[in-house]
């Protein structure tokens, strides 16, 4: 099965999840910690159930240097030119100062060739938008780059299916969402060692 080019960087050492500090002043720094907090949940129960580590929880960090003005606006162009430059391994989870095209109330939505996901305008410029409500999509979106797709939409031809818990984002909980399934199929994508 195919996956994006961004599988393929697995040698072994857990995938480091940073988050970039670009979302809007309202956004408190317990709230950045509370954005990033469900990955360092997911990848306890992935080495509890694997016996290693797939993805780490990294840290709040600022945009990178080298990223061109306006780098986090255009979703279309993010997914064709990949503009923040980031390591071998590691994530970039980052606020789209826009909406995603086409689909003008998505939440969140993966750039998986280019390591990367996000949460939408749209979702935080919400008056009811809380960082604790974002468990379940940032699981969602996580395991997008990790080449799982849509369990309804799954052809069988690029990456696995997700389980229907974990493609519910909006009812997903955070990394108890993702079932003994969702993550035995890491196991396959990630063999132990690369």
């Amino acid at each position: 099965m195919r996956y994006s080019d961004f599988v393929s960087e697995w040698d072994g050492t857990p995938f480091r999840v940073d988050l970039i500090q670009d979302f809007p002043n309202f956004v408190s720094e317990a709230g950045l910690d509370a954005l990033l907090a469900p990955v360092g949940l997911l990848a306890d129960k992935i080495e509890a159930q694997l016996g290693y580590r797939i993805v780490e929880m990294g840290d709040v960090i600022s945009v990178p240097e080298g990223a061109p003005p306006d780098w986090n606006e255009d979703l279309d162009e993010f997914r064709r030119t990949c503009p923040v430059p980031r390591e071998v391994g590691q994530v970039h989870f980052f606020h789209l100062d826009n909406y995603v095209p086409g689909v003008r109330d998505a939440g969140a939505v993966a750039v998986p060739d280019c390591g990367a996901f996000a949460i939408t305008k749209y979702r935080v410029e919400r008056e009811d938008w809380r960082p604790d409500d974002w468990a379940g999509p940032v699981m969602h979106e996580l395991f997008h780059l990790f080449g799982f797709a849509h369990i309804d939409g799954y052809d069988g031809r690029r990456g696995v299916p997700m389980s229907r818990a974990l493609d519910d984002s909006a009812a997903t909980r955070g990394a108890e969402s993702a079932t003994w399934v969702d993550i035995d199929y890491l196991r396959c994508i990630f063999p132990e060692g690369g």
